[in-house]
């Protein structure tokens, strides 16, 4: 599949509490952050309005990183979005990875997500 497409999947919320380390999600498929998709395209990750802003997605951390699924990683907006693409190349496949953020601290201080997942289910008969 091609990475030329900009098809958005899905926007899931996220909202961060960097002092307990916990991540809050809606949006997505199941509306608690995990997309279910048939197609190719991005779904993008957005911290809510509320989650204090001196906090950014700095990257993502893929429990299989050799899963063909995976396409493009982008950090947006200054790091209050991250786009992560799936080339849905296996459409029986799960992409299960961890957000990463950080805050303005120096140094910076660092916390990682539980596992929000973007899961590919073959296309239905026409």
């Amino acid at each position: 599949m091609s990475l030329l497409a900009k098809k958005n999947l899905s926007t899931v919320q996220v909202s961060v509490d960097f002092s307990s380390g916990s991540f809050s999600y809606s949006g997505g498929t199941d509306g608690h952050g995990n997309v279910t998709t048939t197609s190719p395209g991005d779904v993008t990750y957005t911290m809510t309005p509320t989650t204090d802003s001196s906090l950014r997605f700095v990257g993502a951390v893929f429990l299989n990183p050799s899963d063909a699924d995976i396409g493009r990683i982008k950090v947006v907006e200054g790091g209050r979005s991250l786009k992560v693409f799936d080339n849905y190349e296996n459409p029986n496949d799960t992409i299960s990875f961890l957000l990463v953020v950080q805050n303005s601290a120096n140094p910076p201080q660092t916390i990682i997500s539980a596992d929000p997942q973007i899961i590919n289910h073959p296309k239905p008969p026409m």
